[in-house]
């Protein structure tokens, strides 16, 4: 054959281009095999936020519940603590009265005979106990 026959030339082509077609196949495979290698490092990370999602959701629903249940606790303490406020305002409002009386008596009167003789009432231990106090500054 010689070099001026045209089937020589096809074959050359056809020759040139299998290797150009294997080269780009090997490249290609490659490619595909860090593709699949990368792709199970994708779903084991999937998979581990998947993990690391469920814990969160846990984390936060125990959360829920343990602020509920300081809530509930607050409350409770609040409202403990306005009786408490309202029972020491009734006190103070009663000790100021009190003592407005008290500072009306002349020394030397008995101040449990003077105390609501009208209505027939005893003193109470808080009021009791403020008299105590207040003759002891005397």
């Amino acid at each position: 054959m010689p070099l001026t026959d045209p089937r020589l030339w096809i074959d050359v082509a056809m020759i040139i281009l299998l290797l150009v077609t294997i080269g780009y196949c090997v490249r290609l495979s490659r490619r595909l095999s860090a593709f699949r290698a990368a792709r199970g490092e994708m779903a084991a990370a999937a998979e581990e936020m998947e993990h690391a999602g469920e814990r969160a959701r846990a984390s936060l629903a125990e959360l829920r519940r343990a602020g509920d249940g300081l809530g509930a606790e607050l409350e409770q303490r609040l409202a403990r603590g306005r009786e408490l406020a309202d029972e020491l305002r009734l006190m103070t409002e009663s000790a100021d009265a009190m003592a407005t009386r008290l500072s009306l008596v002349p020394a030397g009167h008995d101040l449990d005979a003077t105390h609501d003789a009208g209505a027939g009432q005893a003193p109470s231990e808080s009021e009791r106990e403020l008299r105590r106090a207040l003759g002891a500054t005397r």
